[in-house]
């Protein structure tokens, strides 16, 4: 792993390096100080919330507001956001931080011959959720609907400043960014003029097919084999695999979502509709599903794995199906949005999910019974005119939902509120 200042540094005497912060003894993660904010500037006694920061403040009326600026020959290719930020990679390489703690956009990386395939932010809060993953914690426990009594209680924390102090503590967010299908760079965000190279091993001479990541897991597509890698541990494993498997009628088969080892595919074929596939490259490549993609769901960006056993499915455009490939049944039809789907996040829980639409409507469900538990809507300047991929990250710690569009991101805050017939969550408007 190499270490290399940025052009943005060199250049830029306002991404000066600020203090660094250590945590786990790896000198590249969250700070665990209770009282040391990601600027690395201690927090004033009793100053506990998240509505003490910037970011947040800007966010507090319940409108969406666009935070990365993009050129339109630049699109974003990719964004996630963790409890403190967010990060944005583009199509010729740049990568953006927004701090929520500053209400300030930090460029950690200028252009570059290959584009930014997937990003993840690790802070105090995803890295909790990434060990609990990997130590077996259902994440269900923890991002299942808050009760009432829970509800109120949040609700009352930030509106008057009472929450506990390990519940409202900034860190020190680090940025992964994975850059074509050779390596990561990893941006330390309380230092910006430094970069890590995390070079991923290649022991096919075949060429790439496709890049697959979620939050800290890649996956890297040969024909003949997968290489899985961890960003954190940087660990690569190889596993074989027949990307197209014995079908000699598939004329294309793509990766769309993958969860530890369970690759989630899309066959194209010329003399039929094209096919979802799910399979368990841990079990000797067993395909746990096959079936024909339904309505509209051609569009294979629009099929996700959520959880151990369900898949999310758009058909007609604008309906959510909620599919268990292990029962082989629909669970759910949801037809809330009235317009087309663009965007599906199902990476922050093995329950909830959150979707968008090109009204720039925002909608957060629940899988597992089948319901909305928020609703809201991004201005009108959040556009999708120009037809590129756009992609949603959301954090239910502080409830910001990131939405990418024509011109860069735009955030939006969920707020608690109960309302009639139960504990629930909306978006003001």
């Amino acid at each position: 792993m190499s270490t290399v200042p940025t052009d943005e540094c060199r250049n830029n005497p306002a991404t000066a390096p600020r203090q660094m912060v250590t945590i786990d003894g790896d000198a590249r993660g969250s700070s665990s100080s209770s009282t040391t904010p990601p600027n690395g500037n201690a927090r004033a006694a009793g100053s506990n919330t998240f509505a003490e920061y910037a970011g947040f403040q800007a966010l507090s009326g319940g409108l969406g507001r666009q935070v990365v600026y993009t050129d339109l020959g630049d699109p974003i290719t990719s964004v996630h956001i963790g409890e403190w930020g967010l990060a944005a990679g583009t199509m010729l390489g740049k990568v953006w931080y927004y701090s929520l703690e500053l209400d300030e956009r930090i460029p950690l990386a200028g252009f570059s011959d290959d584009a930014v395939k997937a990003v993840f932010v690790r802070d105090s809060y995803t890295e909790s959720r990434r060990r609990d993953r990997e130590a077996g914690v259902a994440l269900s426990s923890v991002m299942s609907p808050p009760s009432e009594e829970k509800l109120g209680d949040l609700e009352e924390g930030l509106r008057h400043g009472d929450l506990e102090e390990d519940e409202a503590h900034p860190s020190t967010p680090i940025v992964y960014a994975t850059v074509g299908d050779s390596c990561a760079k990893i941006f330390d965000t309380a230092d910006p003029c430094q970069q890590s190279v995390f070079k991923f091993e290649r022991r096919s001479s075949a060429s790439v097919k496709y890049v697959v990541q979620r939050q800290n897991k890649v996956a890297i597509v040969f024909p003949g084999m997968t290489t899985f890698i961890d960003l954190v541990t940087e660990s690569q494993n190889m596993t074989p695999f027949r990307l197209q498997g014995t079908d000699e009628d598939v004329t294309m088969a793509c990766p769309t979502d993958m969860r530890d080892l369970i690759l989630l595919l899309v066959e194209h074929y010329d003399v039929k509709p094209p096919c979802y596939k799910v399979v368990d490259l841990e079990n000797d490549q067993r395909v746990l599903d096959y079936a024909p993609l339904p309505g509209r769901g051609r569009l294979c960006h629009f099929v996700r794995i959520l959880g151990p056993s369900h898949l999310v499915f758009v058909s007609e455009g604008r309906n959510l199906c909620i599919y268990d490939f292990r029962s082989k049944k629909v669970e759910h039809v949801l037809k809330e949005h009235r317009s087309d789907i663009i965007s599906i996040d199902t990476t922050f829980s093995d329950d909830d999910f959150v979707s968008v639409d090109t009204r720039g409507e925002v909608r957060l469900w629940n899988a597992t019974e089948g319901k909305l538990l928020a609703k809201g809507r991004l201005p009108k300047a959040c556009d999708f005119a120009l037809g590129f991929p756009y992609y949603v990250s959301y954090c239910p710690r502080t409830g910001v939902v990131a939405q990418t569009c024509d011109s860069g991101v735009f955030a939006l805050q969920l707020k608690p509120l109960s309302r009639p017939g139960g504990a629930g969550l909306m978006l003001h408007h």
